[in-house]
């Protein structure tokens, strides 16, 4: 793959990731540019004429849209706390799994102690 691409991927990984987190709090319309670009993978044209809007609008809502939910991210902090979290338990599983039982207990105290 070239970097380009792996670049567009990332992007859009990231993207729908945020969308995941943050998209209820997104008007109607916006949703549904989001949901339609990065989960039904449509073009500009086709959103645009799904929607009755010219490809500039499409591409002016995105731009938008991708800044909202990253102002979202920047305040809440959402996915880096699940990132963090999906760590710890990772983490707990391996030693776990290596009979490290100290260990695993000390994991597990940290993730109570963020949840309270």
């Amino acid at each position: 793959m070239s970097m380009e691409f792996d670049a567009l991927l990332k992007k859009d990984l990231t993207v729908t990731s945020l969308f995941d987190f943050y998209g209820e709090l997104l008007p109607p319309e916006t949703k549904e540019i989001l949901h339609l670009k990065y989960e039904e993978d449509f073009s500009y044209s086709e959103i645009a004429e799904h929607l009755s809007i010219s490809r500039q609008a499409v591409h002016l809502r995105l731009q938008r849209a991708v800044q909202k939910l990253w102002e979202c991210e920047t305040a809440l902090h959402g996915i880096q706390r699940w990132q963090e979290r999906q760590a710890k338990y990772m983490a707990a599983e391996r030693a776990l799994q290596a009979a490290d039982y100290e260990e695993t207990r000390r994991i597990l105290r940290e993730l109570e102690a963020t949840d309270a």
